[in-house]
């Protein structure tokens, strides 16, 4: 008598790097996967590391794994290939957006891929809901804020320029001397960056996640 597949679930955050992807159990994390590499390389080789050969697309559909650099150790993935061998992943939760365009294109694409390859389930939810922040790095100084209301916008980081502001507004009727004006040009306020990072959580809030899975993306007003 054949014994019944386990099902996991998995959790991907991939707007920006480090990439996490956790395995859950019950809607439980039982492991988290880090990768430094770009979306491109780091998402076939994680998902390479415990999906079986695809039955509805040929295996050159991904990239092989001898293709791609080695971030993990063939003993990493030889042994979560036996450690998640006879599971079936029975869905993915990952973040939508906002993050990186490349990001969340590639992602998009892959993920979707994978839906049609192995039956897998999609659910998609804000990049929000894996960090604790309501500021996610966009580019430059700009930062991807979500207000109270749920709203996200761009925002532009002002904090770092205050140093700069207060010494404007002092000394108004007085010429700065040559060391001043270096002092406050060379000047690195002390605070607290705006973004925390990424985490996955021990538990998996399915009722976070729907159904609309195209990527979040928050362009600049048109002015």
């Amino acid at each position: 008598m054949n014994t019944p597949l386990g099902h996991i679930d998995i959790a991907l955050v991939s707007v920006s790097a480090p990439i996490l992807c956790g395995i859950y159990e019950q809607d439980r994390l039982i492991k988290t996967i880090q990768s430094d590499e770009l979306a491109l390389i780091a998402l076939p080789r994680i998902f390479e590391a415990f999906l079986p050969r695809p039955h509805k697309a040929p295996q050159s559909a991904l990239p092989a794994l001898d293709s791609i650099p080695d971030s993990m150790s063939d003993s990493v993935l030889d042994s979560m290939h036996l450690t998640y061998k006879g599971k079936i992943i029975e869905s993915i939760y990952y973040a939508q957006g906002p993050g990186s365009f490349t990001s969340l294109k590639l992602t998009h694409i892959f993920l979707h891929t994978l839906s049609l390859m192995y039956d897998v389930k999609l659910f998609a939810t804000s990049s929000f809901y894996f960090t604790k922040s309501p500021y996610i790095k966009a580019f430059g100084t700009t930062y991807f804020h979500r207000d109270e209301m749920g709203n996200i916008t761009l925002a532009r980081d002002n904090v770092r320029d205050e140093t700069n502001s207060i010494e404007s507004t002092q000394n108004i009727e007085s010429t700065p001397s040559a060391d001043s004006i270096a002092d406050s040009i060379n000047a690195k306020p002390q605070h607290k960056p705006l973004q925390e990072g990424f985490f996955l959580p021990d538990y998996l809030d399915k009722s976070a996640f729907h159904t609309h899975t195209q990527p979040l993306y928050i362009l600049p007003a048109l002015h």
